[in-house]
Parts: C-alpha cells; structure tokens; sequence
C-alpha cells in the first residue's frame, strides 16, 4: 500500500506522523511524506521519502516573526500559510497516487490530503494531534487559578452538538 503522509507544523506536530511513517514503512507499506522543506532533514534521518511542499525560509521567515506568537496575527499567519500551500501541495501529491492502491493521512491543517480523497478517491485520515484546539463543554485549565467552567448555555449547545 502507498501511504501519502502530510503534517504541517512545529517539529513537535510533524516528529509523530514521520515516527508513524516509520512505522509503517517498517510493516512494508511505502510511504511518502510531505510538507515544509525545513523538516526534510529530519525525515530522511527516520529512512522515510519526503517531497517539500514548500521552502524551509517560509518556516524559518514565520519563526521569526514578531507576529507568530500574537494570538491573533499569528493564527492568521498560519492560515494565510496553510491556505496558500493547498493547491501546489495538492498537484505534488496526486503525482504520487496509484489508482486503488493509496491512502492518506493529514494533520489537521493539512488540507491537501483531504482535497486528494475527493478529486481521486482514496481514502484519508485526519489525525488530530492538538487537544487544545477540541471543543469541548468544559474549559480547560487555566494556571494558577486552575479550571473554570464555560457559561451553561454554551455548555448545553456543545451537549446538543454530541449527543443529539
């Protein structure tokens, strides 16, 4: 089986899917992973096939901007990031798929993959590696003061979401 990986991120979001790559590529599956060029070392070093997706200056210019650790002007870094990335990265991934014999995987920002299942039919999986970005009926904790709880109308509407 191909298996087509994409994971976009800090290092810690893309170590687990290249250590899942490993993994699989350990079962005899083959693997292809994808993403910024700035993790390419890092990939090889785990034996696994990477395509860069875009250029490591892109992450290193994102490290180093003041606006990358403001809430709001770096989530929207991230998103201008991701959403200029998806077509390109798109086109490079469906180079690699084998009609019948591929599957993907995708982090949560990765829509690539996800564009992929519906233009060729493979199947995809998300996997979701950051609780903090769940939404959840319950806030979570904020230190020192330790929990607090969301207002009951917001809670209720979450309760409704999941459970019908």
């Amino acid at each position: 089986m191909r298996i087509l990986i994409m994971a976009l991120g800090s290092l810690g979001d893309n170590l687990p899917f290249m250590a899942l790559g490993a993994e699989l590529a350990r079962r005899g599956h083959e693997v292809r992973l994808y993403g910024n060029g700035y993790f390419q070392r890092h990939a090889e070093e785990r034996g696994l096939h990477f395509t860069a997706t875009s250029e490591a200056v892109e992450y290193e210019n994102f490290l180093n901007s003041p606006a990358a650790t403001n809430p709001k002007e770096g989530m929207r870094l991230v998103a201008a990031g991701v959403m200029a990335r998806v077509e390109a990265s798109h086109q490079v991934m469906a180079q690699d798929v084998l009609p019948g014999q591929t599957i993907a995987i995708a982090s949560t920002f990765a829509f690539a993959p996800r564009l992929l299942s519906e233009t060729h039919g493979i199947p995809v999986t998300v996997i979701h590696l950051s609780p903090s970005l769940l939404r959840s009926e319950f806030c979570a904790p904020l230190l020192p003061t330790g929990p607090y709880e969301r207002p009951a109308a917001l809670r209720q509407a979450f309760h409704l979401a999941h459970h019908g």
